[in-house]
């Protein structure tokens, strides 16, 4: 679980240091935060796992507030989308609430305030799209790592205790208390709908909470998981970063001459 704050966190970093860029040479510090976010995404899809037990396909709104000691908790709005086991994850800096205006704003102009996460374990690869530039990169899963996530969703078990029935965003829920058997410090408390085959829309962990909104649980269109055909393969995120620059003063010296 401590994964997946510090990919978001991650993602956050990434994303803000983008719109400071500028013109500044600093493709290889951002490099670094994408690869980070992207290695961290398949922790996400075992979370994901463990908490929505039988349920192998879904799609959801997620809003995920993660708190920072000091700080205000940060509210990170996703899209995510599960399908047997493969994860998508749309990532928008314009809907994060706790990054200013100006900031949000300077992305967009910059194209670089999207990012959509494709994790395919079954074929070792992590895509990292980038839609304003119909740019990706490919982002390899060691066998190692793949084992790793396997055996911690083997591996937990968790007990559950139920505390009382709640309504929550108009479903009735039953509230429960989830203790892992093999980590003390693993626990959530997990809001269950009824009537979305006990689908968890809402689970509190000590540092991260995650609501799920317009749960979608019919079947989806397998396309969503793989690359468009329309999308160019870049060597490296660093390539992605330079077009995103590049780009953005284009449009500036464009401006500058009208």
């Amino acid at each position: 679980m401590k994964r997946i704050i510090a990919a978001l966190l991650v993602t956050h970093s990434m994303l803000t240091a983008c719109v400071a860029a500028f013109g500044q040479d600093i493709t290889a510090a951002l490099s670094q935060d994408i690869i980070g976010m992207a290695k961290n995404a398949p922790s996400l899809s075992a979370v994901l796992r463990q908490f929505c037990g039988s349920i192998s396909n879904f799609s959801a709104n997620a809003d995920f507030e993660i708190s920072i000691a000091g700080q205000s908790p940060w509210v990170m709005p996703t899209k995510l989308a599960f399908w047997n086991g493969h994860l998508r994850q749309e990532i928008d800096i314009g809907a994060m609430p706790n990054i200013p205006i100006a900031t949000r704003e300077a992305a967009k102009k910059m194209n670089c305030n999207r990012e959509i996460l494709i994790v395919r374990l079954d074929k070792k690869m992590i895509y990292d799209l980038f839609p304003d530039f119909e740019a990706y990169i490919e982002i390899p899963v060691s066998e190692d790592s793949i084992h790793k996530i396997e055996d911690i969703v083997k591996r937990s078990t968790f007990d559950k205790t139920p505390l009382g029935e709640e309504v929550l965003d108009g479903y009735a829920c039953v509230k429960t208390k989830l203790a892992s058997q093999q980590f003390a410090s693993d626990h959530a408390i997990v809001w269950y709908a009824r009537d979305l085959k006990d689908f968890p829309i809402r689970v509190e962990m000590p540092s991260l909470n995650i609501h799920f909104k317009n749960v979608d649980l019919t079947t989806f269109d397998p396309r969503l998981f793989e690359v468009p055909t329309n999308y160019v393969r870049q060597p490296d995120s660093q390539a992605v970063i330079k077009i995103a620059i590049e780009r953005f003063q284009k449009t500036n010296d464009q401006g500058a001459k009208k």
